[in-house]
């Protein structure tokens, strides 16, 4: 079963380093006019990518997500931005 994609709003993004660099991205999307949240973590090798990353899904970028049918509330962050956020 393939997964619909549906626009989101990032509402938060930060990059941290454990092992290994982090971005940790928060998102908000509706399906059915209901509200859902999700986050996701990304790992890199180095800073710089990471926080590229970061800084091309600041708080209010228009990205895309993949949605489970089933469970809306299940979700995953696509590599694309699809408009950049107010500071950009």
């Amino acid at each position: 079963m393939k997964w619909p994609t549906t626009n989101a709003k990032v509402t938060g993004s930060e990059r941290t380093s454990f092992a290994c660099e982090v971005a940790r991205i928060s998102f908000s999307y509706k399906v059915a006019d209901i509200l859902y949240e999700g986050k996701q973590v990304v790992p890199f090798w180095s800073r710089n990518s990471a926080e590229q990353y970061v800084r091309f899904r600041e708080p209010g970028t228009t990205v895309m997500v993949r949605v489970n049918p089933e469970d809306p509330g299940k979700s995953f962050l696509l590599d694309r931005v699809v408009s950049p956020g107010a500071g950009r």
